[in-house]
């Protein structure tokens, strides 16, 4: 097979000794070049999920190009192409690789380019705090309503509110196949403690009306079961004071004919009905 050869001879590249460049940590050096090693006989042996993960771990320890395009041909081999794609881009734009590396890098991303897949995920209704993931993937909010390059075969698209999914589909994406999938949001739901507002206290004015109104609502009551004694209360009432002014008026006049030298009464304004000197 093509990628098994081209395996082969970028483990070459990487493996060969060079004159211009000394590691700075050679346990690291080393243990890239094992993991690397062991990448190969995976991926030969078709076993391209370990591959990864040791390309991965190579690629962690000692960044290089050749480790970078192994690891793009094993992600291709099993569909994910979105990252592959990306990888290959990455080696082309580093001016240091070698001829051989450059010319395999262009046809592998020339093949897989054209399969990578474009879905745009819309949000109908209310949009507030919901985010959107592909699989285990977030989407970032500026890829949401946009066409996104997205591996071929099937994905699930959830939408969610405050950690739970409040939107989910599954979608079928096909190679170079651009699809538009529409999630319906449901308004956000207000709990009931958040629209209760709490009454401000009232002041003594203005629990005087309520007062007045209450006693209002209460003397209608009052004179019915006691068959109009709150009438008598009144009556009574006013002949009490009539009475005391009365008798204050002659007291008073009584003090002014017996006192001829008492200055003239002035009549006072602290309270009504009251004679100051």
């Amino acid at each position: 097979m093509r990628i098994i050869a081209t395996l082969a001879l970028l483990a070459t590249l990487l493996l060969a000794p060079s004159a211009h460049a000394q590691d700075p940590d050679p346990a690291r050096g080393a243990a890239a070049r094992a993991l690397f090693q062991e990448g190969v006989g995976l991926a030969r042996r078709g076993d391209y999920t370990a591959a990864i993960d040791r390309f991965r771990r190579a690629q962690a320890l000692r960044p290089a190009a050749p480790i970078a395009y192994n690891l793009a041909a094993a992600l291709a081999h099993e569909g994910q192409l979105v990252e592959a794609a990306e990888l290959l881009e990455r080696v082309l734009r580093d001016p240091t690789i070698p001829p051989q590396l450059r010319a395999s890098a262009e046809r592998q991303r020339d093949q897989i380019a054209p399969r990578v897949g474009r879905l745009t995920v819309r949000l109908d209704g209310d949009p507030s705090g919901v985010r959107v993931h592909i699989g285990e993937r977030e989407l970032p909010e500026a890829m949401v309503g946009v066409p996104v390059p997205i591996d071929p075969g099937a994905h699930e698209i959830r939408a969610t509110r405050d950690g739970a999914d409040v939107a989910r589909e599954r979608i079928e994406i096909g190679d170079a196949e651009r699809r538009e999938l529409a999630l319906t949001i449901p308004a956000r739901v207000v709990p009931r403690e958040a629209l209760t507002v709490a009454p401000a206290r009232a002041s003594s004015s203005d629990r005087a009306p309520d007062a007045a109104l209450e006693t209002a609502e209460r003397d209608p009551v009052d004179r019915d079961e006691g068959g109009g004694g709150g009438d008598d209360a009144l009556v009574i009432t006013l002949a009490v004071v009539g009475g005391l002014v009365v008798a204050g008026a002659v007291t008073a006049t009584a003090i002014v004919l017996t006192s001829p030298q008492t200055p003239e009464p002035v009549m006072g304004n602290t309270m009504p009905g009251v004679l100051t000197w």
